[in-house]
């Protein structure tokens, strides 16, 4: 499993080393972040096309329930989240839903709108994104480590983004962006930790029945070129299967 988790690391930087920033996410970038997030069990597409292929609509904006349930995928969570039984006093959040909503809910990882509404399907900001992905990371907003209303400001401090988002365009984030961000944290060191957030993910919560659908988004020779690893010439890129249903 150490190597699994090596390489599985080594292929999240060599991704990110071909992304390049962009205010709105579309094309290639996101393209490419949706794919390997995909590998790794972490984005799931909103359908398949003709081929069978996943349909990421990465220009959509992103909802609220959808950015939560990323939110305990990059925790580690989703087993739990599945296995549990959560209570909310929400009255509009999908079924499909439910159990990331309620995890987060009953952890105190995100509050609702009212009394009795989440507004599941409201837009997510690039401000509330990316306090989510902070909280991933182990930052804590309440203790005064980052102002949510501004956390771009400790995402570009710590490499997470590099300038693309703040206060001008904070209403214009999409599923692209959230493919982007999502894979660039994946690299980050957990607060206070020498450990990235992929690492804890693959150890304490495997999101794939097979995490070797990872290297699946990328090539084994490519990934060896660009690193110089031994190991990583031998890596077959077999297309495990992947966990089904929408997000």
């Amino acid at each position: 499993m150490k190597l699994k988790k090596a390489l599985a690391t080594v292929l999240v930087l060599t991704l990110l080393l071909s992304l390049a920033p962009a205010a709105l996410a579309a094309g290639t970038e996101a393209e490419d972040a949706a794919d390997a997030l995909y590998a790794l069990g972490l984005f799931q597409g909103a359908g398949t096309d003709s081929d069978g292929a996943p349909v990421f609509e990465l220009g959509r904006a992103m909802t609220r329930s959808e950015a939560v349930t990323m939110l305990v995928r990059l925790l580690g969570r989703e087993n739990e989240a599945l296995s549990g039984k959560w209570e909310t006093p929400f009255t509009d959040v999908p079924a499909w839903a439910e159990p990331y909503v309620g995890l987060a809910y009953e952890n105190g990882l995100t509050t609702g709108t009212g009394d009795t509404t989440f507004s599941s399907g409201e837009r997510v900001t690039s401000a509330q994104y990316l306090t989510f992905i902070l909280r991933a990371l182990g930052y804590d907003d309440a203790a005064g480590d980052f102002d949510w209303g501004r956390a771009w400001e400790l995402t570009d401090e710590l490499g997470v983004t590099s300038g693309e988002y703040g206060a001008a365009n904070n209403g214009a984030f999409v599923r692209g962006d959230a493919a982007i961000v999502s894979l660039s944290a994946l690299s980050q060191e957990l607060k206070g930790s020498d450990s990235t957030l992929l690492e804890k993910i693959s150890a304490q919560d495997p999101p794939s029945a097979d995490f070797d659908a990872v290297m699946d988004a990328a090539s084994a020779e490519q990934l060896a070129l660009r690193t110089d690893d031994p190991w990583a010439a031998e890596v077959a890129v077999d297309g495990a299967a992947r966990a089904e249903g929408a997000y």
